[in-house]
C-alpha cells in the first residue's frame, strides 16, 4: 500500500527551460555560444547539482571558462529565472497533500533550488526536501533513493514516486519503488488512478 508519494520537481512541479534567456546572456557578455552549451553540460555543472563544488566556485569557473565579466546577480537571475509553473499539477499536489504525505526528490543545485523555493512556495508542501546538492549524488544513483527512504522512514514499496525522466524511473523501480513516468497533468491522474490513488480536484 502506498503510504508516501514522492515529487521530482523540474519538468513535474514547475517546468522550464534552459535556453529561454541564452540569447540575453550571448548579447549582454559576448559569450561564445558552443562554449555555454559545453560548460553547460560539464563536470562543473555536475559537481554543482551534486553539491561538491560551491555556489561561488562555480560562478568563478563559469566566468574564467566563458571569458566573460558579470555580477553574481545578473548571472543568477539569467541562470535561474527559466521556471514556470503548471498550476493543474499544483492542483494535485494541493488535493493529494490532504490524503498523504509528500516528498520532494530533484536533481537541482543552490542557485536554482533558492530560486524555486522563493518564487513557487507550492514546494513548501512537500517535506522533507532531498536535494542532490546537499546529499552529494544525484537521481539515477542508488545512493539518493536510499537517502530518500532513511529519511521518509519509509520501505520502497510504501512509496509512489513521479518522475518525467526514464532513467530515473527504472532505477527507482529497481529499487522496489512504484513509479509514475510524468509528462502532463492528465497521464499523471491516470497513474494515480492506476495505483488505486483518487484525489477531488
Amino acid at each position: 500500500m502506498i503510504e508516501y508519494i514522492v515529487f521530482d520537481l523540474g519538468n513535474v512541479i514547475v517546468r522550464f527551460n534552459p535556453y529561454l534567456n541564452l540569447k540575453e546572456f550571448i548579447r549582454e557578455t559576448g559569450a561564445d555560444e558552443n562554449l555555454i552549451f559545453s560548460f553547460f553540460s560539464s563536470q562543473t555543472e555536475r559537481q554543482f547539482t551534486e553539491g561538491h563544488i560551491s555556489t561561488a566556485e562555480f560562478f568563478l569557473t563559469m566566468k574564467k571558462e566563458l571569458n566573460i565579466s558579470v555580477s553574481l546577480d545578473y548571472f543568477d537571475r539569467i541562470y535561474s529565472d527559466i521556471f514556470s509553473p503548471d498550476f493543474q499539477v499544483w492542483d494535485i499536489i494541493s488535493a493529494l497533500k490532504h490524503l498523504y504525505p509528500l516528498a520532494l526528490l530533484s536533481n537541482t543545485n543552490e542557485l536554482h533550488f533558492k530560486h524555486i523555493y522563493k518564487t513557487y512556495p507550492i514546494v513548501r508542501e512537500l517535506t522533507p526536501h532531498i536535494l542532490s546538492f546537499k546529499e552529494g549524488c544525484q537521481k539515477p544513483d542508488k545512493r539518493i533513493f536510499d537517502i530518500l527512504l532513511e529519511r521518509i522512514g519509509k520501505t520502497p514499496d510504501q512509496v509512489l514516486f513521479i518522475d518525467d525522466t526514464e532513467e530515473n524511473i527504472r532505477a527507482a523501480q529497481k529499487h522496489g519503488i512504484h513509479a509514475i513516468l510524468h509528462t502532463d497533468a492528465h497521464t499523471l491522474q491516470k497513474g494515480l488512478k492506476a495505483h488505486d490513488i483518487t484525489c477531488a480536484l
